[in-house]
This record gives structure tokens, sequence and C-alpha cells, in this order.
């Protein structure tokens, strides 16, 4: 564990001594709770009971006294532990309060998240990332709190921070588990990079039947999407003397080997129009002819606008 050397402390921003937080009513905060990585936040018991149906994860005492207080009495714990930091946390001389001290698992980054979602504080200013938004979630339930309805800003956060994520899958899963089918829906497209034969049980069973179908299906479908909008070949045009039938069949072989290729992917849905661009102007190279080259780039460009219109979201 990382201990800060005596006399530095790491106290949260948001959650500080003087803080006037929404659902504290004002008051003072009454408790200090610190993570695993030492960063110490200021809270409120009754703020932490209200919200949670086990004590905040049994963490907050239904009644007892103080760990610490403002007069310096301490623990047993000795030298520069995380608990010496937190006396020397308390021993401020505006605090003529007592308060209860405990830590906590989790990583200030996380439990910043947690915290935000209790007291209902506004992410305007906020933007974690994906993983710290799944691992605050999961501890929604250890600590006895219900997850955020679909009014609460988490769900869009999570989101718009799926895009490009390898976990976008496990967001999917954990916002199907609580019924937010708009975040479902917005996540859908972000799973597709990722194929639905290696879904983990866990993720499978998060997101339930209905869900899993839903996707799995729009998956489908959007392969299904993409070899209709891809398979024919480009238009041939009669044969001159520079180009011959035996040339045209050429390019219609190069275009159904472009498009084998592109099937056999293990995430064939997933390509962007770009990508797809890119993959079938290989059947243009070594061409001469000008009416073929015409006919491989218009075909191409009909294969980018099919793509680019198709269903991008799931049903």
């Amino acid at each position: 564990m990382n201990i800060k050397p005596q006399g530095i402390i790491d106290v949260s921003r948001t959650f500080c001594p003087m803080a006037r937080l929404p659902g504290a009513a004002g008051k003072d905060a009454n408790i200090i709770i610190y993570t695993s990585d030492v960063v110490f936040f200021y809270c409120h018991q009754t703020t932490l009971k209200l919200a949670s149906s086990n004590n905040f994860g049994q963490t907050v005492p239904a009644s007892a006294a103080p760990s610490f207080n403002t007069s310096g009495s301490s623990t047993q714990n000795h030298g520069n532990t995380p608990d010496t930091q937190a006396q020397q946390a308390l021993n401020q001389p505006s605090r003529a309060i007592s308060l209860l001290v405990f830590s906590v698992a989790e990583r200030a980054v996380v439990f910043n998240l947690i915290l935000r979602i209790v007291y209902g504080i506004p992410m305007d200013d906020y933007k974690p990332n994906l993983d710290v938004i799944l691992n605050a979630l999961n501890g929604l339930d250890k600590y006895g709190i219900p997850a955020p309805d679909e009014r609460s800003e988490i769900w869009p956060l999570m989101a718009e921070q799926a895009k490009g994520h390898p976990n976008a899958t496990r967001a999917f899963s954990i916002a199907a588990s609580h019924n937010m089918d708009t975040t479902c829906v917005q996540i859908s497209p972000f799973t597709l990079s990722t194929s639905l034969r290696t879904l983990s049980e866990e993720d499978a069973t998060l997101m339930g039947p209905l869900y899993l179908r839903r996707l799995m299906r729009f998956h489908m479908q959007r392969q299904s999407a993409l070899k209709s909008v891809i398979e024919a070949p480009p238009e041939g045009h009669p044969p001159t003397a520079d180009c011959s039938d035996a040339n045209q069949m050429d390019v219609k072989q190069k275009w159904e080997l472009v498009c084998t290729d592109v099937m056999v992917l293990p995430t064939p849905q997933a390509l962007s129009a770009l990508e797809l661009k890119e993959m079938f102007e290989e059947a243009e190279k070594n061409h001469t002819c000008g009416s073929c080259t015409h006919n491989i780039r218009k075909r191409i460009q009909e294969v980018v606008e099919g793509w680019q219109g198709g269903e991008l979201t799931m049903s």
C-alpha cells in the first residue's frame, strides 16, 4: 500500500471537510472513509445509512463510538499507517466534533463515483472511464445501494465511454441486468467488435435471455446486411479490344475473393465503411481498363453508402 509521508494527507476535493453536499442537509461530515490507495473522504453517516440496506456494507455501525476524535485520542495503531494519517486528518482546530473512521477496499477513483451516486452529485465535471463506471456499479450492491434509475447521469455516461472499449459487452450486460433499455440500445453497436461466440457465461447470465437474444439477433442482422451490401460484383461492359470478357471475369473473381475475406473475419459486422472501402480497393489494382476501373469505383461507393445507411443499433 502506498503510504504518504508524515503530515501529507490526500483528501477528496469533492468530499472534503468543508464541502456542502446535496443530500446532507447542510450538516458537517461525521465520518472519514479512506480507500485502498489512502485517499480520505469526508461523509455523513445518516446519508450513507439512508441510502443503504446493509449499513453501507456493514462498515457503518448502527451506533458506535468514533474511532478517533479531534482531541487527539487514537487506537492501538502506530507508525505512518493509514489510521495514523486519519488521526492527522482529524487534528484540526476547527473540527470540534468526533468522527467515525473506517476503510474500504476500493480505489479512490471508484469510491468517488460510488459516493457521487449516493449523494446525487452531478457528473457535469466528471468523466470516469468505463472500467471505473463498471467497478462502481458492481460496488453498489456490496454497499446495499440500489442501482441508479433511468434518470441517472451514469447510464448515458456509461454508453458514451463504451465506444471503442473492449469491455463494451460487459457494459451492455450490466445495463441489461438493470433493464436500462435505452442504454443497451446505445451501447449495442459498440459490442459488434466482440464475437458473441466468446461471450462469457457471466455476461450471458447478467444480460438474461431477452437481451441476449436481442443482441444475437442484432449481430446476425448486421452480418446478413453486410453480405447483401457487398455480394453483387461491379457491372460489366461490352468487350473491347483492350478488355475482353476474360478480363472482366478477373474483376468479378477478385471482387468475390474480397467478399470472402470480409465474411471470414471474426467480426465482419464491426467493419467501418472506410475499412470496407480499403478492402475492396484491392479489386481495382492492376486494371488498365478505364471502364472497369469506373465500374469498380462506382460499386465501392455503393457498398460504402449501403453499409453506412444500415440499421446501426439494436432494435
